[in-house]
């Protein structure tokens, strides 16, 4: 691989106000290739999106965007530069009723998955006249315990549904049956699978996208609705920040972002949420919970994750709790930490820049969790008798460790470059955090991740 790689889109963000809505295979191509630059830690992605509407010669943008240092997102428009930002949106205020959504008749796709189940306590205890939760299984029997104390607790009508959404047919003998128009339509299908880029199959694309994608523009087009209804997708952060083996996931989430803005453009009340990690199991497994939280997004607690992003569908957004400066860390072995250059370690305090960027991310409900950690040994003095030998079997120890083996049973060549063993970017990011503590001294990640060896790396901590 090359140390940079470049890829180019026209028109797969919106920048400006002018831009018309994101092309949905490009913008869905740079959210799949972020996911590719955790596979490849040496190699700096960069992203450039062109101006959909110029008819000049992008040569010379192309070559403004390349000489351009430490950042990985630009675009041009109208000849200018941009870099794209997050920004924690303001706080307080009351929420207008252009934002409010309307409860009368809530339709929830994936609803008796345990997010949509959480979206349907949370909007039931709001007030909602009636819930459709439409799923393809029905939902086990712990599920329909659930729905039956959910109706105990609240006035709500509570209807389950099952309906395969990627069916056309059962769709539309499900729409016939809806005693009442659809006033708020959540989309929370989930379709999650963690795939190596390399390994993803046209089956695989069709299948993450039959519910999340298409089966969604088919519900639209199938249920009657109210005149003034409002559309909530519910996307994921992955769109926006990647993630190991998440480029199909990836993806798709972003299409769902491109989706409402075209149904924004047609005239329909529509945002599309990118949520963080959930404290309760989502679609991720427990591994893929661990690796998310070892980048520093904290699990958030549904009602305050909810109250959050439910409070104003005015626009597009983000909703996360994190630990951001550790998050930035990781984003930085990436290359790509200059997205939250506007967001502060403190999320309580306000940004001390304007916004310089087509993005936006909601202000957090941060929620604090220990995360558990293998105790560490008792430091050593690195420059003490038999230092050289005390630091080499201490990191392969802590190697060891942060790659979920057993130090005794591992035999680790020193001639091997820790890549190679399968030392990723979050992994290594562990691995310096374990080294602090133990021998207070920063390990040499970029060397690391460049394809140095146990060996090297010991004396590159002299």
């Amino acid at each position: 691989m090359p140390e940079q790689f470049w890829w180019v889109t026209v028109g797969g963000e919106r920048v400006v106000d002018a831009d018309p809505t994101p092309d949905l295979v490009h913008a869905a191509l740079t959210s799949a290739l972020r996911c590719a630059a955790a596979d490849h830690p040496s190699v700096r992605f960069r992203h450039l999106d062109l101006d959909p509407v110029s008819e000049g010669d992008p040569g010379a943008d192309v070559v403004a965007a390349v000489h351009v240092a430490d950042e990985a997102e630009l675009a041009v428009r109208d000849g200018s530069l941009y870099v794209k930002r997050l920004e924690q949106a303001e706080s307080g205020g009351d929420v207008g009723p252009e934002s409010a959504p309307d409860l009368t008749h809530v339709l929830i796709t994936g609803g008796t998955g345990k997010l949509g189940l959480e979206f349907a306590d949370h909007l039931a205890a709001s007030g909602a006249g009636r819930i459709t939760l439409v799923s393809r299984s029905g939902g086990p029997p712990d599920v329909a315990r659930r729905i039956e104390a959910l109706r105990r607790r609240h006035d709500t009508v509570v209807d389950v549904v099952r309906c395969d959404i990627g069916d056309e047919a059962a769709l539309a003998d499900f729409a016939a049956t809806l005693p009442e128009p659809v006033s708020l339509m959540l989309h929370a299908a989930v379709n999650y699978v963690a795939t190596p880029a390399d390994d993803i199959t046209r089956t695989d694309l069709d299948e993450a996208l039959r519910a999340k994608v298409t089966g969604l523009r088919s519900v639209l087009a199938a249920i009657p609705t109210t005149d003034d209804v409002r559309v909530l997708l519910c996307s994921s952060l992955s769109a926006t920040l990647g993630g190991r083996d998440q480029a199909l996931y990836a993806l798709g989430n972003r299409m769902l972002d491109v989706v409402a803005a075209e149904l924004r453009s047609d005239g329909t009340r529509a945002a599309s949420i990118q949520w963080g990690l959930w404290r309760v199991q989502g679609p991720l497994d427990d591994a893929g919970v661990a690796r998310v939280q070892g980048a520093g997004v904290v699990p958030m607690t549904p009602s305050s994750a909810l109250t959050v992003g439910l409070s104003d569908l005015s626009a597009d957004s983000i909703v996360l709790s994190a630990d951001f400066a550790e998050l930035r860390d990781v984003l930085a072995l990436l290359g790509s930490h200059r997205l939250l250059a506007d967001i502060p370690d403190d999320v309580a305090a306000p940004p001390t820049a304007a916004p310089a960027a087509p993005a936006r991310a909601a202000e957090p409900t941060v929620v604090h969790d220990e995360i558990a950690r293998t105790e560490p040994a008792e430091p050593v003095d690195p420059t003490g008798p038999g230092a050289t030998a005390s630091v080499a079997d201490l990191l392969r120890s802590e190697l060891a460790l942060t790659m979920g083996l057993d130090p005794a049973q591992v035999d680790l060549d020193p001639d091997l470059p820790l890549v190679a063993l399968g030392l990723d970017s979050l992994q290594a990011l562990d691995l310096r955090k374990r080294v602090k503590t133990v021998l207070d001294q920063d390990l040499p990640i970029e060397a690391i991740l460049g394809g140095a060896t146990l060996r090297e790396v010991v004396e590159l901590m002299g």
